[in-house]
């Protein structure tokens, strides 16, 4: 997969992304409850991020000791490139926590900061949308053990991420609270890795009509169950949930990878895509700002929700304009020459 496709569904991504961030296009104008087609894109659009880094395969690089060395390169480089920002992200939330009056102790902020996963980041910061950067880290990380590991090495990892997948779906042994006692986001990491595996192989090693017609039946079929869930009680369709968070993203991937090149000539899709990081990072302050400010002029609808979006997404884009072209900001914020 080229670079130029792949930024363009990235581009895609973030802008289902930034729908499902949007309060006023996603929750009941009624009760304020989530729309379905907010839960609907839950199930896949984030995890196709992730699927993403393993469509570029992997550069070994060879002589005495280098796995060891590229999986210590790559760990270094991956930790400084996601937790740089979202050390300072972080930094900023706790500003603004402390301007809110939230009530903070050190470790507190210590466990949120090193589990880096979405439960005790929402619980002690009060958002969760910066998990996205330690997953992501956890992810490389993993990619580059894959990639340098011996077979047994990956059977182990197989057979911990089927253990971890059956006890996430089932709880086969009662609820184990693995998603946010492993720091580092490491169980995150390990559940799109072999999410990620299953769909490179589909689309390397398979032919190309039997994955269109496997993930077309199983988009189907997930999405069948969906709708005849809808309407019941969340803990009755629990399993059903876990399910198609785990099968939903291998459905969906191989679909928008076989019209990649769609993707890649729209201008704009290449644009968010490019500054996909920027517009991750930004976009959920700057949806509070206009959002407030919208409400204070224009009663709450759904199409006021599609205005918040255009002019969210075009703050972001500027912001991040400006970001690309400040040396020092990229340096020093999101470690970037």
């Amino acid at each position: 997969m080229t670079r130029e496709k792949s930024t363009a569904m990235k581009g895609l991504l973030m802008v289902l992304i930034m729908i499902c961030h949007n309060a006023l296009l996603n929750n009941s104008v009624a009760d304020g409850s989530f729309l379905p087609h907010r839960r609907y894109i839950y199930l896949f659009h984030v995890t196709c991020f992730f699927v993403l880094p393993l469509m570029y395969g992997y550069t070994y690089k060879y002589g005495e000791g280098a796995r060891w060395r590229n999986i210590g390169n790559d760990a270094w480089r991956n930790f400084v490139r996601c937790w740089v920002p979202y050390t300072w992200f972080f930094l900023l939330f706790v500003g603004i926590g402390l301007v809110q009056h939230r009530e903070f102790t050190p470790s507190l902020l210590a466990y949120a900061y090193i589990e880096g996963s979405q439960s005790p980041m929402a619980w002690i910061l009060g958002v969760h949308f910066l998990w996205f950067l330690p997953s992501m880290c956890a992810l490389l990380v993993m990619k580059s053990c894959w990639y340098n590991a011996r077979t047994w090495v990956k059977m182990v990892m197989v057979v911990l991420g089927l253990a971890l997948m059956v006890q996430n779906i089932f709880e086969v042994f009662g609820y184990i609270d693995i998603w946010d006692t492993i720091p580092f986001s490491l169980v995150q990491g390990l559940k799109y890795l072999m999410i990620a595996l299953v769909v490179r192989y589909m689309i390397e090693c398979m032919n190309r009509k039997v994955v269109l017609t496997i993930c077309t039946v199983l988009l189907i079929g997930l999405t069948a169950v969906f709708v005849m869930d809808e309407g019941k009680d969340e803990m009755e369709v629990l399993t059903h949930k876990r399910i198609e968070e785990w099968l939903m993203p291998m459905a969906v991937f191989p679909l928008l990878y076989h019209v990649r090149d769609v993707w890649a000539k729209s201008r704009l899709l290449m644009i968010i895509g490019s500054y996909s990081l920027y517009i991750y990072l930004t976009h959920i302050i700057v949806f509070n700002v206009v959002n407030n400010l919208l409400l204070h002029v224009c009663e709450r609808s759904y199409w006021l929700g599609g205005v918040s979006l255009i002019i969210t997404l075009g703050i972001c884009v500027g912001v991040a304009w400006v970001i690309e072209r400040s040396k020092w900001i990229k340096l020093i914020v999101f470690a970037k020459k």
